[in-house]
């Protein structure tokens, strides 16, 4: 069992994003804003962040900075749940430090075994494994990028 933050400005997200995770007997906890989700980061330990990235005045990009500039980072995982799925935004994602990144719509079962996996591996796993998206991601942009640049 592990102690989950999930953070969705979408209260139906949340919910259903809790509910799964809760069936999987995880705890969650969970915050509507990133101001929210800073509050609760700076009163509690959390295993793991479910974190979408527009969120409203502070986004998922500023709690991840945040999380680096107050070192929970390393000891919190963080699960990127979001709409933002350009190559761009998914680039921006690894390079932030997202453990994993899922866009959304998204399928439950999905999202169980992401969690399962990123809870289960270590930190020099998960940096591997981001290095290795990183790489690929940036890839996968630098065409788009050239593809848009002959189109």
């Amino acid at each position: 069992m592990a102690h989950i933050l999930v953070v969705e400005d979408d209260p139906h997200v949340r919910n259903l994003v809790q509910v799964v995770l809760g069936d999987e007997s995880h705890d969650t906890e969970s915050a509507g804003s990133g101001s929210e989700a800073l509050e609760c980061l700076s009163e509690h330990a959390y295993d793991l962040i479910v974190l979408d990235l527009m969120l409203g005045r502070v986004s998922g990009w500023q709690v991840l900075r945040q999380m680096e500039r107050w070192g929970i980072r390393r000891r919190t995982k963080v699960l990127v749940l979001t709409a933002r799925a350009s190559e761009r935004d998914i680039l921006h994602g690894w390079r932030m430090g997202a453990d994993e990144y899922i866009t959304k719509p998204f399928d439950p079962a999905h999202l169980v075994e992401a969690v399962a996996w990123t809870l289960e591996r270590t930190p020099e796993e998960l940096e591997e494994r981001r290095r290795g998206e990183l790489e690929k991601t940036e890839l996968l942009y630098r065409v788009q990028v050239a593809f848009n640049e002959a189109g």
